[in-house]
């Protein structure tokens, strides 16, 4: 007919071909870049493709040749890890050994330079809760101090040493051969011991002292030997202590006022940086200035109480567990952060209780312990728990590509290496395909209609790998 115009019909494609940006809270997801995921769980980000992300397997290591497994005993269970590492000068041999406090608040160790994997009492070190502890060369013996409440035990590997009269300790490092502590009680006290002698804490000019930190930063939570100098981190900022030879030249500087209060357990020693979680978000401190950090994933941390997040540095990732808010639900979950690819993702169902770094003579292992199991673990690259293989999902945000029109969601195209279950909704419709396998790259027909699109990759495999997803649509 004359005068009749038809609509031109438009085709769209959109490409997700890097994941790593992982999951942001701060943005509206209208306005989030569609790789962007508004939850993700499990599925390791760092290659910009949905792998698997970390899980928890038996600890396990080697001595000539031969696999090793622990035996910790059945009837009590592990609470938190130490890693004693020590020489022997008698055999001239390493003799590195995992220390556990367990739920009988005794103390047990494993040999890691023997083959039995066997865990024998250590008579004589015995704690009511949880000790502070750190290695230290004791007149040439190479030691661990384990303190709570005013006094502390010192183990050589073979005979406990008990020590009376010290502060209540709360937090301990070694720098310039002095041992130094935050104390209970108003927790504004820094004490330091004698010189080459963490036995003697008597105060005078040339043997033991403190300092005493009065001002608007509050109670002092864990001190901490960094970049040649001992830093303080405090409930509200950071200190900077200036502790070389006599005490009398002992000088201390305020550095950092923070907005939110510090977590004690997330304040980890990164190597050319410290990175701490306050109640406003992540940190990344060089010793003289904090940048905020991992600011996607404010959202997902506001008003939620971490006074229990603990963490480690190792191998060039760092690993947090701590509480996020998903959903409108509090979740335990761990966060694993790699500086140099800028790359972070979320796990979920493993409710990680302790962490610790072993860097034994013959091995390096991250060691965690799980919630309910009352078993030794170790990281793994296998998204499983002690062989309980995790869900993982990748969810986008609504997104309208850009093009605010009613359009059809026509088709999507991608790689699997194993099966997934792919989930496309609209504001009108959803529909859920599982997509097995392959080689080759495979298309999906879906015809979902709509103006906004969210869509979710969900797995429960071993050695998932899901690449160049894109999508096509259809509009007037």
């Amino acid at each position: 007919m004359k005068g009749l115009k038809i609509p031109s019909y438009k085709t769209g494609k959109v490409s997700l071909f890097d994941f790593s940006k992982g999951m942001s809270g701060e943005v509206d997801g209208k306005l989030a870049r569609t790789s962007i995921a508004d939850v993700s769980f499990n599925y390791s980000l760092s290659t910009g493709a949905l792998k698997d992300g970390v899980g928890v397997k038996e600890f396990e290591f080697f001595v000539g040749g031969e696999k090793v497994r622990l035996e910790f005993l059945p009837e009590i269970k592990p609470i938190k890890c130490y890693f004693y590492k020590r020489f022997d000068e008698n055999t001239l041999k390493s003799d590195d050994r995992l220390l556990v406090y367990a739920s009988d608040k005794n103390f047990y160790e494993c040999k890691l330079t023997e083959n039995s994997g066997k865990f024998y009492l250590i008579e004589g070190l015995n704690f009511e809760r949880v000790p502070q502890a750190v290695c230290y060369k004791l007149n040439g013996d190479d030691v661990i101090i384990l303190s709570i409440n005013s006094s502390f035990k010192i183990y050589d590997g073979n005979i406990v040493t008990v020590v009376e009269g010290v502060p209540d300790i709360t937090s301990m490092c070694i720098h310039n051969e002095r041992l130094f502590v935050t104390t209970g009680g108003e927790q504004t006290e820094l004490w330091f011991s004698d010189d080459f002698n963490p036995s003697d804490w008597y105060v005078s000019l040339d043997q033991a002292g403190f300092i005493d930190f009065q001002d608007g930063r509050g109670r002092l939570l864990k001190v901490l030997s960094f970049n040649n100098y001992l830093y303080v981190f405090r409930n509200y900022g950071i200190s900077r202590i200036s502790a070389y030879g006599d005490q009398t030249g002992f000088s201390a500087t305020n550095l950092f006022l923070s907005s939110g209060r510090i977590y004690p357990g997330a304040i980890v020693d990164c190597g050319n940086r410290v990175i701490y979680l306050s109640e406003d978000g992540f940190y990344s401190f060089d010793g003289y200035s904090s940048q905020r950090l991992l600011s996607d994933y404010d959202k997902f941390l506001f008003g939620v109480d971490n006074s229990d997040a603990v963490g480690k540095f190792y191998n060039g990732s760092l690993y947090i567990s701590l509480k996020m808010k998903i959903n409108g639900r509090i979740e335990k979950v761990m966060l694993v952060y790699t500086p140099s690819k800028g790359s972070a993702y979320v796990t979920k169902g493993m409710k990680v209780t302790d962490i610790e770094v072993l860097y034994a003579n013959d091995f390096s292992k991250l060691v965690l312990l799980v919630e309910g199991s009352g078993k030794i673990g170790e990281i793994s690259e296998k998204s499983t728990v002690f062989n309980r293989v995790l869900r993982k999902t990748w969810k986008s945000h609504y997104s309208d590509f850009g093009i605010d029109k009613r359009k059809s969601l026509a088709k999507i195209t991608l790689y699997t290496k194993h099966g997934i279950e792919l989930t496309v909704e609209s504001e009108n419709s959803k529909k859920t395909v599982k997509i097995a396998g392959s080689k080759n790259k495979q298309t999906v027909r879906l015809g979902v209609v709509g103006c906004s699109f969210s869509f979710s990759v969900n797995s429960q495999n071993i050695g998932d790998e899901v690449s160049k997803i894109a999508l096509y649509f259809n509009y007037f």
